[in-house]
């Protein structure tokens, strides 16, 4: 498995020829779970973009890649599960739906800081389930709280920053 850019939709790709910023390899074993989280790598990736599900997709986050050898062609050694955060805009021109939405709050430098920080210290891959997930997640944004409470000077210039 590793992380990359985004994949061109109709192109072939060659087994064991693809360059990975992350990578890692896992015997296929019953009860085996494996998470990974998609990490922001460009300017764009808090901006909501048009995507085109039969060309190629545009996209500022990483994506999984899953390269399996040693299988038959005709077999299924793999069933994949997805837990998906989803996002929606609605377009300025849809007026009924954009009076109803609440106002964006206001923008929080604390709250960027640290999911910088939980982004550069966690890496795309975490050794089983869910649960694993949220507590590698919980416990990376512990230590960015912690340490960004640490630097009082810090704090007082962020909370000054919002008004």
């Amino acid at each position: 498995m590793g992380t990359a850019p985004a994949a061109s939709v109709a192109t072939a790709y060659t087994l064991g020829q693809e360059l990975y910023s992350e990578v890692t390899i896992k015997a296929i074993q019953p009860g085996m779970e494996m998470s990974w989280i998609s990490q922001p790598h460009g300017t764009g990736a808090r901006d909501f973009v048009t995507q085109s599900t039969s060309t190629s997709f545009a996209s500022d986050w990483t994506s999984l890649w899953i390269e399996i050898s040693g299988a038959t062609a005709s077999s299924t050694p793999l069933v994949i599960e997805w837990f998906v955060n989803v996002e929606f805009q609605p377009l300025t021109s849809a007026r009924a739906l954009t009076a109803i939405a609440r106002p964006n709050p206001a923008k929080s430098t604390t709250a960027e800081t640290a999911t910088s920080k939980i982004h550069t210290s966690l890496g795309s891959f975490i050794e089983g389930g869910v649960a694993s997930a949220e507590a590698a997640v919980a416990k990376a944004a512990n230590t960015a709280l912690t340490t960004f409470m640490d630097d009082p000077l810090d704090s007082l210039a962020s909370l000054f920053s919002m008004f």
